[in-house]
């Protein structure tokens, strides 16, 4: 990547910057409303207002969220209308003046594909772990992953040439201070929607090295992973007979499901008997028997996010999973309109028939799946209500 590129990744705003972009320096900001949402929704679908109604999407939406994933943001907070003009104005000239290329990758794809070397300053700011961020899920992001990544690209005396430098953002987990050493900088933020609060935690690139140099030690958190061949790039598969590329889909199954039974294995044969152990041994003693455990770096998120499911992941999934039938357009009354095509998904009974396949979709971790349960179930309450109103 070079000097003067600046790059913006996300899998969720590009659409927003792409319009802040192009209408930034004319969209005129109405005041908050359940009403306005509705209407800027409706007309950001189709039509010449589209890139004006995304430009006012994370100030409409609570918690900076998209249209269909989050609800209405209908007042609080210190910003004004004339106040998001303004910002929208200085964003516009920014972007004008930098020209960044704007994508909406994976993060790992994306930095696999720009390479940031030693000119370049990288900033990873995802959802945080154990931590609800509205319209992001912390399972997007596999922080093991994350972790291996930035301790490969951070300049070490064995490590001259293959590093970057870097700022991550994200919560006080232990995970993160076993491998990247103490923060940089520590702020305590509350959460109004859930009445939680998060400390968010800063480090870089610098703070890393000089942990690293202090504790020594392994730092490679892959060492039990079989690597994948290094000419797997998507050209490999282009033009790869049906039998090699039948047989390379089933050798990733086989490793992933490998993987998964050394976890099992290591949790159930060592961690487990382990913690026992240590719990007993630790019994009315201090350091006590948490504070020992967050001394390398494992506490319940810790765990949890071993299992959560990267972006790649859900893209899998998208790709694997038979997409259902979604509802038909409705009455007041809840049945299907006269010209809508013949659908068995909304009377009474389906309509209750369809909230128990979301439950039991969230219930069997079904996730991509109960998000377009969800996504439909909004609309087409929505546009009932609408037409009742």
């Amino acid at each position: 990547m070079k000097f003067e590129e600046w790059v913006i990744n996300d899998t969720r705003m590009i659409p927003f910057f792409k319009a802040i972009r192009n209408v930034g320096d004319t969209v005129r900001v109405p005041p908050r409303s359940d009403a306005e949402k509705r209407k800027q929704q409706t007309l950001g679908a189709t039509g010449d207002q589209k890139a004006r109604a995304r430009a006012l999407e994370s100030w409409l939406c609570y918690n900076g969220g998209l249209y269909d994933s989050t609800g209405s943001r209908t007042g609080g907070g210190r910003r004004t209308p004339e106040a998001e003009e303004a910002n929208m104005r200085l964003a516009h000239r920014v972007i004008h003046e930098m020209r960044p290329r704007l994508t909406d990758l994976d993060w790992l794809t994306c930095l696999e594909k720009e390479k940031p070397g030693p000119r370049d300053l990288l900033t990873i700011d995802g959802p945080y772990m154990g931590h609800e961020m509205g319209a992001y899920s912390c399972e997007e992001i596999l922080p093991v992953e994350l972790i291996q990544y930035l301790l490969d690209h951070t300049r070490t005396p064995t490590n001259t040439g293959n590093w970057t430098n870097w700022l991550l953002c994200e919560s006080d987990q232990p995970l993160y201070f076993e491998n990247f050493g103490e923060p940089v900088s520590r702020k305590t933020v509350e959460n109004r929607r859930f009445g939680t609060t998060r400390v968010e935690c800063v480090w870089t690139s610098e703070s890393c090295r000089a942990h690293i140099a202090k504790s020594g030690g392994n730092r490679d958190m892959s060492r039990f992973a079989k690597p994948v061949p290094a000419d797997r790039k998507d050209t490999y598969y282009t033009h790869l007979p049906l039998k090699k590329l039948l047989a390379e889909i089933k050798e990733g199954i086989t490793v992933i499901t490998r993987c998964r039974l050394q976890m099992n294995a290591e949790m159930r044969k060592r961690l487990l008997l382990a913690l026992l152990a240590l719990r007993k041994r630790t019994f009315r003693k201090h350091p006590g028997y948490y504070e020992t455990l967050a001394s390398v770096g494992l506490n319940g998120d810790t765990v949890r996010q071993w299992f959560y499911r990267s972006h790649t992941a859900d893209e899998v999934i998208g790709q694997v999973e038979k997409k259902q039938p979604t509802l038909a357009p409705v009455s007041r009354k809840g049945r299907p309109k006269p010209d809508a095509e013949p659908t068995d998904l909304w009377d009474a009974q389906i309509y209750k028939g369809h909230l128990d396949k979301l439950a039991a979709a969230v219930l069997s971790n079904k996730i991509t799946y109960a998000k377009r349960l969800a996504t439909e179930y909004v609309r087409v309450r929505d546009e009932d209500n609408n037409k009742a109103a």
